[in-house]
């Protein structure tokens, strides 16, 4: 059970204002509430449903879906995304080659 003492503090930088937690305790359990708190915030947010896995049946990541569109389907282009198209390449080449 978490026991951190916790408290909601309204911040201003740069003339916003901005809520954040303050920890009176020093210890692991001020980590595991401030963990808890944002998992919370982002389950109430609008982002929350452009949550996705990525399409690599492979990789066990998930990637909030910022595109303009929302149809991004790899958690990285440049690993999962890279690695799909590559795969498709290779098996178009096989089957051009067996022809």
């Amino acid at each position: 059970m978490l026991n951190a003492k916790v408290h909601p503090q309204i911040v201003s930088i740069y003339g916003s204002f901005r809520l954040e937690y303050i920890s009176n305790t020093n210890n692991h359990n001020e980590l595991l509430t401030l963990i808890a708190i944002e998992v919370i915030k982002f389950l109430n947010s609008k982002e929350f449903k452009y949550l996705k896995k990525c399409s690599n049946h492979k990789c066990c990541l998930y990637f909030v879906d910022t595109s303009r569109n929302h149809s991004r389907r790899w958690c990285s282009m440049e690993i999962c995304g890279n690695r799909s198209k590559v795969g498709r390449f290779t098996k178009r080449q096989k089957e051009l080659s067996a022809k």
